[in-house]
């Protein structure tokens, strides 16, 4: 550039010419400096002393873009309300908050407001609600890199003082909002007792929050929804401080520190459209997301807990009607982080739309998806889809409705393992779940009666110490009316002779009302398990069963256990090398009738007949048979009458 020497007798930059270097083109020194106003040009000092938040507020006043100098702006209740301006930060500049627990840094109430690379510092003191705040009506509001940290909260008694965010959003037309690649960091709330408490509901603390400004649900409807991207942001140490010692219970309950918080209200502001993707959350005590709100969407977020802080997370997630999770990796670390519930979804309308979970990784947790409905009468249209944990120490759906009733919900390719063994898939009064591709190991599948279609489960017993959820079986399925039932397959070779587990007298036990429907069952054990009892019950009037494959030295029973009214089942194999005293099939007992089985192939050695009607049982058929019995009959009937043979061979 070229700027000539001042004239004789110039007194202002605007008698000086300036040209740009390869340029033709002059003009005057003082509209060049014009093009980038800093908050130096109004007083401010930066440097870490004085207050400069007079100078700083004089700047944006002007309604010009400015430029924050590298320094330390001591600062606060900054008021920014003009439009379509650009506030940047250079060399780490940053505002440096010195109010009290009724201040905060800054709020926002202009439209197009952009802030590059602040660093917002709370310096170790607790703003009212959060250390800056979007307001009602503000549109596309941007914070693009930056960070905002060391808030301290310690003061309670109100809502603006129980809770403390770095950074709020009106639930009220704040819309097209974008924060994007800002860090929330070292945020904590004291609850320990030290202070003041502990008292449940005073710990709140976190990066972001959307909330109306007085902390608390609104009293009127809102104008328009929020809507905003929250993309590419880092949260790190945000923490109720709480005492040691706690049980769970209480741990639980004095935390309330959640990476991002979305409040809403289902009379006055019912939904948002907010979406958060591709952030990364590490040591949030809580969770990393609640929202309470409809119309959040959640992708891509990465969760992990190091040990700084003491006790583990209560949830990942925690989402409401009409949210989408998908993509989701928590990284707990070890058994003593494992989180307590992975996924939680808590319904209070029974209009819920759509609630899906998709692409969940987590390494340790005790339960994988807790779903609640508050008091409502019905929930529906929930999605569970492609859930991976290889330690689950309780169970992997929960559900805890609250009075609801669970309608149209699918739980869709798990891949999970138990961490212990006393461990159990399902939990729950539960109706109209479909539960498909599904491969679950050391753990029992114990589903309630209900409305259900179950098919590609998969479940493995590969640890000798397994002894299944409390009271029941591996597999124990208490059908309703009209289920249906795809594919089973069940292998506890690895129990050897300890099959029959808390005093249960079978392996699996499917049973139901009228009309079941089984495709394919299977399960194999070792051929030193115990043969004190059946390993298969099958009970249930109307029922029809495709096929039973049985790699086992004991037996089936259908129809035994309960008398049972026109069971159907179309072929039976039972397969071996190692010969057995029991028949494969036992059918019928006083009150059942009309069982009928299509064929019986009974591929072990045995002394006694492959298939058996009992005493006291009324009529069955079976068309075929064909036995490797050394006892002279495929076929025995102990009603003197009562069963119907087509064929039967021996091998």
């Amino acid at each position: 550039m070229v700027i000539e020497v001042l004239p004789v007798g110039a007194t202002t930059a605007s008698q000086v010419s300036f040209t740009q270097a390869g340029s033709t083109y002059g003009r005057n020194v003082q509209l060049k400096l014009q093009e980038t106003v800093s908050v130096k040009d109004f007083g401010a000092v930066g440097d870490g002393v004085t207050d400069d938040s007079a100078a700083i507020q004089a700047a944006i006043n002007t309604g010009e873009s400015l430029h924050f100098p590298k320094g330390t702006y001591v600062s606060k209740n900054l008021t920014f309300t003009v439009s379509n301006v650009k506030y940047t930060f250079e060399g780490g500049a940053k505002l440096l908050f010195n109010g009290n627990t009724s201040d905060r840094l800054y709020s926002v109430s202009g439209d197009n407001v952009t802030f590059i690379d602040a660093v917002f510092d709370a310096n170790l003191l607790q703003p009212s609600l959060s250390l800056g705040y979007v307001q009602t009506g503000t549109d596309r509001f941007v914070l693009r890199g930056g960070k905002t940290f060391n808030i301290q909260a310690r003061s309670s008694g109100s809502n603006l003082t129980n809770q403390c965010y770095g950074l709020g959003v009106s639930t009220d037309s704040a819309t097209n909002f974008l924060i994007d690649g800002h860090e929330f960091s070292d945020i904590t709330k004291d609850n320990s007792g030290t202070y003041s408490g502990p008292t449940e509901g005073v710990g709140f603390c976190g990066g972001i929050v959307v909330v109306p400004s007085t902390g608390a649900n609104p009293v009127s409807p809102y104008s328009s929804k929020s809507s905003g991207t929250i993309v590419n942001c880092v949260f790190d140490n945000i923490q109720t401080i709480r005492a040691s010692g706690l049980s769970l219970n209480d741990w639980i309950k004095y935390d309330d520190a959640d990476g991002i918080r979305l409040y809403g209200d289902e009379t006055y502001t019912p939904d948002c459209d907010i979406t958060i993707s591709n952030c990364s959350f590490r040591d949030c005590s809580k969770r990393a997301v609640k929202s309470a709100i409809r119309g959040v969407k959640v992708y891509n977020i990465d969760i992990i807990s190091t040990g700084n802080v003491p006790y583990p997370m209560s949830s990942l997630v925690k989402l409401h009607n009409d949210n989408i999770l998908s993509g989701v990796t928590g990284k707990m670390g070890a058994s003593a982080r494992e989180v307590t519930n992975a996924i939680q979804t808590t319904l209070i309308n029974a209009e819920n739309k759509f609630c899906e979970v998709l692409n969940v990784n987590i390494d340790y947790c005790q339960v994988l998806v807790d779903i609640i409905g508050l008091g409502r009468p019905s929930l529906y249209n929930l999605v569970f889809d492609n859930f991976t944990c290889p330690n689950v120490s309780v169970r992997c759906v929960n559900e805890a409705s609250g009075g609801a009733t669970t309608c149209n919900t699918r739980i869709e390719n798990f891949n999970v393992v138990a961490r212990g063994t006393n461990v159990n898939f399902l939990n729950g009064s539960t109706n109209g779940f479909f539960i498909n591709e599904i491969r679950i190991e050391n753990m029992s599948l114990k589903v309630p009666s209900g409305s259900f279609y179950i098919d590609e489960v998969d479940v493995l017993v590969s640890d000798p110490s397994f002894t299944g959820a409390s009271g029941t079986a591996p597999i124990e399925i208490s059908g309703g009316n009209d289920w249906t039932i795809g594919r089973i397959s069940l292998d506890v070779t690895a129990l050897g002779s300890g099959v029959f587990l808390n005093s249960t007298t079978y392996i699996a036990l499917i049973y139901g009302g009228s009309g079941m429907k089984i495709r394919e069952f299977f399960l194999k054990t070792a051929d030193t398990a115990s043969t004190t009892h059946s390993h298969i019950k099958l009970y249930g009037s109307d029922m029809t069963v495709g096929r039973i494959i049985y790699e086992g030295p004991s037996s089936i029973d259908l129809g035994v256990t309960v008398a049972s009214d026109r069971v159907s089942v179309d072929s039976i194999i039972r397969k071996g090398s190692a010969s057995t005293t029991l028949s494969a099939v036992f059918a019928g007992t006083t009150g059942s009738d009309k069982i009928s089985v299509g064929e019986v192939h009974d591929m072990r050695p045995s002394n006694q007949p492959s298939f058996r009607l009992l005493a006291g049982s009324g009529t069955a058929v079976v068309h075929n048979v064909t036995s490797l019995t050394t006892g002279g009959s495929a076929t025995q009937d102990d009603t003197g009458g009562n069963l119907t043979v087509g064929s039967a061979a021996i091998l």
